[in-house]
């Protein structure tokens, strides 16, 4: 089996990490969390059979963010999803450590995307083991690469992913697949990705653009495209340029996306999936209630959000 996890996430808008042997609690009723506070700890989402996933979200004292924890279950998929960032002295992430399961870590029409791609998905229990460390330029408080080393099904991976900026923005992510590993010997190294981005004037991510190389062709070939929509109301987990490390990039933004629109292009066909999502917000200006419609598997879902 020859692919790059890399490159999954990256025709996916995802760049995700996991490490063994991790586990966090909340320490407090998360009822009583919900009125009042702005650090978001606990968000829960239910569907319209009922089944609930629960992420919880670990910090330290200065309030930047440590772990993540999800579990439950969207129907098929399961969750029980781990991840550990580490940071060093100056408080930037310098690690990332997650554990998880295909299923979780690309949840929805993934296999279809792969075959388009001429890859055939791993089943969806299968394990995922996966660490990122961060680099950072001398001096420097914004990274410029990190490297991935993954396990998956028995075989062993490392790819990499670049990052250029404007003053105020990440501007291009390029992605480098350097093949599957057998020790220490690279197989190849292939440049099989490139993410463009664009912002409006409060900083809100209000679109991105991924080229990526296919099964089909050795060029950079269209592959996904979002569109982003944002209302006032603030961002209730606000993670500036972290967000392109470890979950969805629309989370760099500080207003709270309400609308996400995603062209997933491959073979000459385009399918277009839509995320709509209606809250009620808290004293705070926070959301502490919302709905939230995904076009691809045609569900409302239901969330709450508490903060500490």
């Amino acid at each position: 089996m020859r692919y790059s996890l890399m490159l999954l996430g990256a025709v996916l808008i995802l760049f995700s990490s996991c490490q063994k042997g991790l586990t966090y609690t909340l320490d407090d009723d998360a009822d009583s969390l919900k009125a009042d506070g702005t650090q978001l700890i606990r968000f829960t989402s239910f569907n319209v059979m009922g089944d609930s996933v629960v992420s919880i979200y670990n910090y330290n004292g200065k309030k930047q963010l440590l772990g993540i924890v999800t579990t439950g279950n969207d129907g098929a998929t399961i969750y029980n999803d781990v991840m550990q960032l580490s940071r060093n002295t100056g408080g930037q992430i310098s690690n990332i450590g997650r554990n998880t399961t295909f299923g979780a870590l690309f949840p929805g029409g993934l296999s279809k995307q792969l075959s388009d791609a001429g890859i055939v998905a791993p089943a969806a229990t299968t394990p995922v083991q996966v660490n990122i460390a961060v680099h950072y330029p001398a001096a420097a408080t914004t990274f410029d690469y990190a490297v991935q080393t993954f396990e998956l099904a028995g075989v062993s991976g490392r790819d990499s992913i670049a990052f250029t900026y404007t003053n105020k923005h990440i501007t291009l992510a390029s992605v480098y697949f350097t093949g599957i590993y057998n020790g220490n010997n690279v197989t190849a190294i292939q440049k099989i990705a490139e993410t463009t981005y664009t912002y409006d004037g409060f900083d809100n991510l209000v679109g991105s653009s991924t080229k990526a190389v296919t099964a089909q062709s050795n060029t950079l070939q269209d592959a996904v495209k979002n569109a982003y929509g944002y209302a006032s109301n603030y961002n209730p987990l606000p993670l500036a340029y972290e967000a392109f490390l470890y979950t969805d990039e629309y989370r760099c933004s500080p207003n709270i996306c309400i609308k996400q629109t995603q062209q997933l292009l491959g073979k000459g066909n385009t399918k277009s999936v839509t995320i709509s999502r209606s809250a009620e917000f808290n004293e705070n200006n926070m959301p502490d209630f919302e709905i939230a419609f995904h076009s691809d598997v045609n569900k409302n879902y239901k969330g709450s959000y508490y903060y500490r």
